[in-house]
């Protein structure tokens, strides 16, 4: 069901824009992988939602790729499908995904492969200095 899709991209004006916001390394919320989990925390500028894909390169250069779906969809992935960002327009701008990365994190980015139709790309990658 491609309905919401359409009422988005054919029904609004809504800018779609999202961003990365902060990297944070956790206490460990699993006790087996203390010292390996991150926090990444994603905001959603604009008022168009759509799922997010983004990819983590740890620092030992290997890739990791996750999925956020939205509220209405849920695609098939090889990614890490991650619980759904639940929310719209000003409600719930703000999304944590909890992540393990062994070898630390270099750098996360939203849309490595830019279908995405973001707005703004350059808030799309960060750095973890």
């Amino acid at each position: 069901d491609l309905n919401w899709f359409f009422d988005e991209w054919l029904e609004t004006t809504k800018p779609l824009d999202y961003a990365i916001g902060r990297i944070k390394k956790t206490s460990g919320k699993i006790k087996k992988t203390a010292g390996d989990e991150y926090d990444i925390k994603f905001r959603r500028i604009g008022q168009m939602q759509m799922p997010i894909d983004f990819t983590v390169t740890a620092k030992d250069g290997s890739e990791q790729s996750y999925t956020i779906p939205n509220t209405w969809f849920q695609k098939n992935t090889q990614a890490t499908t991650l619980p759904k960002w639940y929310g719209w327009g000003k409600l719930y701008p703000t999304y944590t995904a909890h992540v393990i990365v062994p070898s630390g994190i270099r750098s996360v980015q939203i849309d490595t492969s830019y279908r995405l139709a973001d707005v703004d790309l350059i808030n799309n990658y960060k750095s973890k200095g």
